[in-house]
């Protein structure tokens, strides 16, 4: 028993010893397709764009984190016979994801992500004095919490990615209403 014990241990140290940490980092943007969920009658989603970094440690050779910062321009439009509402938030994204590479560079990816409001507005398209807006601050959350799954290729310097984030806490204060949102980004590593 002694003997298996030690030649177990053995084999452990000599596969973590094998298996050096690398680290990699780039840049990344895109265009966004945001809406609200559940919208109702009249909701539609919303086109924007998406920038940052992101910092990529691969711990074995299929597996890595991938933590990354993002601006993302996120909202939805509400349109009825009169007039078209437009609701623009901006905010800092934070995911952070595991991810499942193949060696063609190939990946899989999920993770949370916490997204900080930094700004929001509303606009019409035909606003005659008729409304008044209500403050952002009033019925929204600052904080959003989110889910991401994605996939991708990057090999080399240069890639593309697709992620889905679906809303796990709610945009609006007192109702349910997710914000969910299709991101797709140009990938670009510095070796």
């Amino acid at each position: 028993m002694k003997k298996l014990l030690l030649l177990l241990s053995f084999l452990v140290t000599q596969v973590l010893q094998a298996q050096e940490i690398k680290s990699s980092f780039g840049l990344k943007a895109g265009p966004n397709f945001y809406t609200l969920s559940p919208g109702g009658d009249g909701v539609s989603g919303r086109t924007g764009l998406h920038a940052g970094v992101w910092y990529r440690q691969t711990r074995t050779p299929v597996f890595s984190f991938q933590t990354e910062l993002l601006f993302s321009m996120e909202g939805w439009k509400f349109s009825n016979n009169a007039e078209t509402i437009t609701n623009k938030f901006n905010y800092l994204q934070l995911p952070i994801l595991l991810q499942f590479r193949t060696r063609y560079g190939l990946y899989i990816e999920t993770g949370p992500q916490v997204g900080l409001r930094l700004s929001g507005k509303q606009e019409t398209d035909n606003n005659n004095g008729a409304i008044d807006f209500i403050p952002i601050d009033t019925w929204t959350n600052r904080w959003i919490f989110s889910g991401a799954v994605g996939g991708g290729y990057l090999k080399g310097r240069f890639g593309l990615g697709a992620r889905y984030n679906f809303g796990i806490t709610s945009l609006l204060k007192n109702e349910d209403g997710n914000s969910n949102g299709l991101a797709v980004s140009l990938l670009y590593a510095f070796q």
